[in-house]
Order: structure tokens, then C-alpha cells, then sequence
């Protein structure tokens, strides 16, 4: 209101001095109109300034000022010294101040569990507005099945649409649970590669070709591996079924873990992973491999390869899974330069969507703290700060616009925010190490990988949890004895195998998850 009265104000005056100068002017001119027609005039300079008046006080109506709203903030991370001070720099922010809101963090005490300690405070009702990050995979599904998450759905799509608009479709598809958004994803890589870290100067020396691979087709590199003195596969004997899920991710995606999957490629039929072919398959390479030294002698007993994996001389293949960029940043880290030796394509995995950012159902004002996800995801400044701290403090920027934090050796007890658990990755810094275009490259990459047709399914595993528990627990008893290399008859030993699945209820997940697809699929 006050803004309008001061526009009024000026108007009244314009009027005034307009009608001091009429009269001056008749004055000057000698009295060249009567004294009704200098009142005429004088009315109507005064009819006009009330008309202005009018039409000004509608034109600028009272801006109502939001109320403050306190938000609680729980972020997946150990608690920092300097976590106060990075919760002040972000409510110091003007795109933060513009909402009226004020965030305040809840870290973890070194040693929490981060759900265990989401679900106590879901229960408890201690207050907590935002959760960053639940896993889309595990936790976020059920919770939001369960009602422990606000519906968003409506606010986005009508209210919030920068936001809605700013993240791919499919992000929203994955982090939908029965056709409602329950939660903002993370927008970070939406696909991956399977394969492994290889040492630069060895593919260089021996001028090895490392396109077109997959597992089954690496034999060469593992025996140059083994001439030039180096280590084959880097494994260990918990990490044994690890470095052949490439071949597993190649062609399948999880409905209920790899007890039912889908084929990419060919899909309609729920499958057991370890009743198909190509397990076996891989089962008997690694006895092979095995047997030529390729894989440790001792990998039924050796506990780590830490020393290898920080030796160029001596590193062979560490297993990992690959986003865009990722070897560069792993390269600084090992202080010697690693290639990225692919065993599969870009594959699209927002059928689990990684990290989700969500806003509880007992959140006070639901509205503003989806603003302040809207903020978070689409301010670079707001990102950034929340992610990194304040530049000077906590990093230092290069020129090249990348994050450098070789004068804050301890920033990671001081504030070390994951930038793949906190909003929109594209819009924020990326380190120094990375390639200098940034997240950009994972929006790159998305347009070449694999689409796969899981994206949005939830089973509903009530009725089959038994029969899943038991089989997970006969999975740990030989996946790994079989994918180590060390069985005397892969045939027998995968037979057994089969046949303990099938006595605790494989077909039955099998005919569960077969009938809940068929229905998902009806439903499109």
C-alpha cells in the first residue's frame, strides 16, 4: 500500500502545479477568462487527480508478505564443524530470502545409519520438512507407499512448473510410486556404463583397442596384464559377483532384484538370473580365468587391493560403475592417469533413481518447501552454496569455473556436501579434474543410451518376501563361490544351485512379479 500512496502523492502534486500554472497563466494574460471559467478548470484538473488516484490505487493493491517458515532440513551426511555457517550462507541468499524461509540442517553423528535414523524421526515426530537423499531404489518406494511423504504431483505440474519443466521426464517417471510424484529427484547421470578403471601407459604401451568389449571378450588384455607383471582383476572374494554383473546389466534390469528381471531387449518375460544361460556361461569363464591366473590365487582369503589400486606399476582392472567423466576424476585421485575399459553401452537406469529429495507428510507448509526445492534445482548460486559451502572458506574456484580444494585439505570434517544427494547437478560447479563443459555431459550421454522398459514399475512383494528371503540367502551361499573361479564342477555346482532357488519358491516370485508386469503394462 505505502508504495501506491507515494505514486498518489505525486499525482496530487502534478495536479496542484498544473493548476498554479493555469492560474499564473491567466494572470499573464491579463484576466483573458472569467473567474467561472478559471473554477471550471480548476474542478477539472481536480476531477482528473481524483481519477488518477482511482485508477493508481488499482494498479498497485497490497502485496500480501509471506509468513517465515522454518525448514528442517535432513541431508545424508556426517555432521560438519561448519554446518551452521553454510545454513546461514544459503538463508543469506536472495533467491532464499525472496521465499521467507529459513533452513536449518540435521547431519548424521559419525557411525549413523542414515534411514535407520529417517524412520525413527518419521515415527517420532520430531520435525523434519525435507529428506535429502532417500534412496529411490529401496527406501523411497516404500515409504512413500506407506505415506511418509507428501503428494507433489498437483504443486508441480500447476504451481511449480520451472522446476517441473527444468528435470527430464523420465527423472519424474522414477520417482513416481502408484501415479502420484512423491519426490524431486536428483538430477544427476541417468546412465551408466559397466567396466573397469585400466592403467593409461599400459593400454598405450601395448596399443590395446579397448571399444567393442564385453566380458566374454577381454582374454587378451587379462594376458598382457599377467606378461607385463601386473595384477589381472583386482578382486576380492566379496567383490567376485561384482565384476561379472556387466554381463548381467548388459542385458537385464531388476523387477525384484536379479531374482526377477526384465530383458532390455526382449521384454515380457520375468526372468531368474541365475537360471539363465549366460550365468552359467559365466561361471565357467571364471573357473577358466581362474585356472590361467587372471584372478588371485588367493582371492578366496586376499582382503584388498588398497596398495594396487595406488601403484601404476603394478594396477591391472579395478571394477566400477562408470558415469560420464568419472576416470578423470579417479585419475587425480590415484595420481597416475586410468582409461575407462567399457563392458557394456550407456544404459538408462531411472528405473531406480538414485537420490531422492523429499518433503514429509508432516510438514507444516508443503508449499514452501517444494519453493525452496524449486530454488534449489534451478539457482545455480543456491545449488552451489548448499553443495560446497562458501567459496573462500570452504573451496576456492579455478578460472575455469571448477571447484579446487587443495587448501582446505579437511574440508571433508568441515562441510563436504555430495553434489549427486543435493538438487540439480547440471546447474552446479564441477571439480577441478573433471572435463572443464561440466554436468552437461550427462545430458549428453542420455542421448545415446539404452532405453529400457522398467522405468515406473514398483513390485509389491507382501506375498512373496518369504520365499525372496530365503533365496537371497542361498544367492550368498554360491553366487560368489561360482563367480570366484574356485569350484571343482561349475555344471554340478550351478545345477545344485538352481535347484535350491526352485525348493524355496522361485517360480512362485516368478508368477507374482509375471502377473504384476502383465498388469503394469496393460495399464500404459
Amino acid at each position: 500500500m505505502r508504495k501506491g500512496k507515494k505514486i498518489v502523492s505525486a499525482m496530487m502534486m502534478a495536479a496542484m502545479m498544473m493548476s498554479t500554472l493555469l492560474t499564473a497563466c491567466g494572470s499573464a494574460e491579463e484576466a483573458s477568462g472569467s473567474s467561472a471559467e478559471k473554477e471550471t478548470a480548476k474542478e477539472v484538473v481536480s476531477e482528473e487527480a481524483a481519477a488518477a488516484e482511482t485508477v493508481v490505487e488499482e494498479a498497485a493493491p497490497e502485496v500480501q508478505e509471506l509468513e517465515p517458515v522454518e525448514l528442517v532440513v535432513f541431508i545424508n551426511q556426517f555432521t560438519g564443524t561448519d554446518d551452521a555457517v553454510v545454513a546461514e550462507a544459503v538463508n543469506n541468499l536472495d533467491a532464499v530470502k525472496d521465499l521467507n524461509v529459513t533452513v536449518k540442517f540435521k547431519t548424521l553423528n559419525e557411525g549413523d545409519n542414515f534411514f535407520n535414523e529417517v524412520d525413527l524421526a518419521l515415527v517420532s515426530g520430531e520435525k523434519i520438512d525435507i529428506i535429502m537423499g532417500d534412496s529411490g531404489a529401496s527406501h523411497f518406494p516404500v515409504a512413500s507407499a506407506d505415506g511418509a511423504y507428501a503428494d507433489l504431483t498437483e504443486l508441480l505440474q500447476t504451481k511449480y512448473t520451472t522446476l517441473y519443466n527444468t528435470l527430464r521426464e523420465d527423472h519424474w517417471k522414477a520417482a513416481t510410486v502408484n501415479g502420484a510424484i512423491y519426490g524431486v529427484p536428483c538430477y544427476k547421470e541417468g546412465c551408466l556404463k559397466w567396466g573397469f578403471y585400466i592403467p593409461h601407459d599400459f593400454v598405450e604401451k601395448y596399443d590395446i583397442d579397448l571399444s567393442g568389449r564385453t566380458i566374454f571378450e577381454i582374454d587378451d588384455i587379462l594376458e598382457k596384464l599377467k606378461e607385463d607383471g601386473r595384477e589381472g582383476l583386482m578382486l576380492t572374494y566379496s567383490q567376485a559377483s561384482w565384476y561379472m554383473g556387466s554381463a548381467y546389466q548388459a542385458k537385464y534390469r531388476n523387477l525384484y532384484g536379479n531374482l526377477a528381471c526384465m530383458s532390455i531387449e526382449n521384454p515380457g518375460t520375468v526372468e531368474n538370473w541365475f537360471m539363465t544361460d549366460t550365468y552359467r556361461e559365466l561361471a565357467h569363464q571364471a573357473k577358466e580365468w581362474y585356472e590361467k591366473g587372471y584372478l588371485p590365487e588367493d582371492i578366496l582369503t586376499v582382503e584388498n587391493f588398497d596398495v594396487e589400486k595406488f601403484d601404476a606399476d603394478v594396477f591391472g582392472l579395478e571394477t566400477v560403475t562408470y558415469f560420464p567423466g568419472r576416470e578423470y576424476q579417479e585419475s587425480a585421485n590415484r595420481g597416475f592417469e586410468l582409461d575407462f575399459l567399457a563392458m557394456t553401452p550407456y544404459i538408462n537406469v531411472l528405473d531406480d533413481p538414485g537420490w531422492v529429495q523429499t518433503i514429509t507428510s508432516s510438514c507444516e507448509d508443503v508449499d514452501r518447501a517444494l519453493a525452496f526445492l524449486e530454488v534449489l534445482n534451478t539457482v545455480p548460486e543456491v545449488k552451489n552454496t548448499f553443495t560446497y559451502g562458501v567459496e573462500g572458506v570452504h573451496y576456492d574456484l579455478t578460472e575455469a569455473g571448477q571447484v579446487d580444494y587443495t587448501n582446505y585439505p579437511d574440508h571433508a570434517d568441515v562441510w563436504n556436501g555430495d553434489s549427486s544427494r543435493m538438487g540439480n547437478m547440471l546447474i552446479g560447479y564441477s571439480p577441478v579434474g573433471f572435463p572443464e563443459e561440466g554436468y552437461a555431459i550427462f545430458d549428453e550421454a542420455m542421448e545415446e543410451a539404452v532405453d529400457i522398459p522398467t522405468i515406473g514399475f514398483r513390485a509389491n512383494t507382501e506375498s512373496i518376501s518369504n520365499e525372496y528371503a530365503a533365496m537371497t540367502a542361498i544367492v550368498s551361499e554360491y553366487n560368489n563361490l561360482l563367480l570366484s573361479g574356485t569350484v571343482e564342477d561349475v555344471d554340478a555346482t550351478v545345477d545344485e544351485f538352481v535347484a535350491k532357488l526352485e525348493a524355496a519358491g522361485a517360480q512362485k516370485v516368478l508368477d507374482e512379479i509375471q502377473a504384476q508386469w502383465d498388469a503394469f503394462e496393460a495399464s500404459k
